[in-house]
């Protein structure tokens, strides 16, 4: 009878253990850090052809959608003050001022920007509860409507930087969450689109359980301070790629060596797909004769069985003799990566600026490109 009763007093502190901490606030939740948040990965943008990816300017690209700007926006000193429900699309905002974004709601007259080194901005200090009382909120509303001709396309919505924590809305439907001041946050809010009008919503709390590791020695601000833009992408896409030069041991020809990512969100085959990277010099003229290509389906079907096994590059482009980068002469290539289907039809491409650089620790002598470095 008594172990019975200890086993019921047991197992319902632990009831109410575990129920308390299912009602902790994600921003004070050290397990979350994002939710519905696409993995990381290089930030490109999606072109149409090549020649237009090797602008390497977004702006060029007729799949991407900027939505800086003005926003409308409500500062709230604490949570319990900030609005409810008001990325619902039927929502009155026509009181709601206006807030230039990207940009701190501190430089824009609501909150105090706060600068200190090895003292927390917030008090109490208690690991990862943040004070309910002193942690401001900002609620962003805007809208935007999808070109005609990204319908079928897989639709991306990128923040650039977030200080410290938000959550964001599509059409009244949570897209997620997000927490990390200085790293982008990526959603795919392709199911939530709709045409016409569509209204995104954004609620940023100023500190986050994540505040804690970032206590550096900056001023402390808040908002949304960096780019905020929609991209579209084909179905089947070029969805990541890392690129790596190596000089060989005279310093004179290169590799550049290409890691890539294909991502099929679609039902089509990749049978006869391809790959094609290109260099092109700061001319614009292209580097090899013919681009160096590679079959999708072996992008798609690496056979490797444990990490031991992975090969760094899926493609090299072999290069002769370029122009080594330095800092007196930072030379710059851009690199294209073009994806084709088997009708050798140009599905999109992408691109990046690259240098060719080797840096080294020789016998205590610390050299770029072979050359040791004088320190002054």
């Amino acid at each position: 009878m008594i172990m019975s009763k200890l086993l019921k007093n047991t197992l319902l502190i632990l009831f109410v253990s575990i129920s308390g901490y299912g009602q902790t606030n994600d921003w004070e939740n050290p397990r979350v850090t994002g939710i519905n948040k696409l993995p990381g990965r290089a930030t490109s943008i999606s072109y149409p052809d090549e020649t237009s990816a090797r602008s390497v300017d977004k702006k060029v690209s007729s799949r991407y959608m900027s939505l800086n700007g003005d926003w409308k926006f409500m500062w709230a000193p604490t949570p319990k003050q900030a609005p409810q429900d008001y990325y619902n699309p039927d929502y009155d905002d026509t009181d709601w001022p206006e807030i230039e974004v990207p940009g701190n709601w501190e430089l824009q007259g609501w909150g105090t920007a706060i600068y200190t080194n090895v003292v927390y901005p917030f008090i109490p200090v208690n690991p990862p509860n943040i004070p309910h009382d002193d942690n401001p909120v900002g609620s962003y509303l805007t809208d935007f409507e999808i070109p005609a001709d990204w319908k079928n396309m897989q639709i991306t919505l990128h923040f650039g930087g977030v200080s410290s924590a938000f959550y964001c809305w599509l059409n009244g439907d949570l897209v997620g969450y997000s927490q990390d001041s200085r790293l982008p946050a990526e959603f795919d809010i392709t199911p939530l689109l709709q045409s016409g009008k569509n209204s995104l919503a954004v609620q940023v709390y100023r500190w986050s359980d994540g505040s804690y590791l970032e206590d550096q020695d900056h001023w402390r601000l808040s908002g949304i301070h960096r780019e905020v833009y929609i991209s579209a992408a084909p179905k089947i896409q070029l969805y990541d790629f890392f690129v790596q030069t190596d000089l060989d041991d005279e310093y004179r020809d290169a590799q550049v060596k290409i890691h890539a990512k294909i991502k099929n969100f679609g039902t089509d085959n990749l049978q006869g797909w391809t790959l094609e990277g290109q260099l092109y010099n700061d001319l614009g003229e292209a580097v090899l004769e013919t681009p160096e290509i590679i079959d999708v389906e072996k992008l798609t079907k690496r056979p490797w069985s444990n990490r031991a096994n992975v090969l760094f590059s899926d493609l090299t482009l072999p290069i002769d003799n370029p122009k080594k980068w330095s800092a007196e002469f930072p030379n710059i290539y851009t690199l294209t990566l073009t994806l084709k289907d088997h009708r050798s039809k140009t599905v999109e491409a992408r691109s990046c600026k690259i240098g060719f650089r080797e840096i080294e620790l020789v016998e205590g002598e610390f050299k770029v490109n072979g050359k040791p470095v004088l320190w002054c």
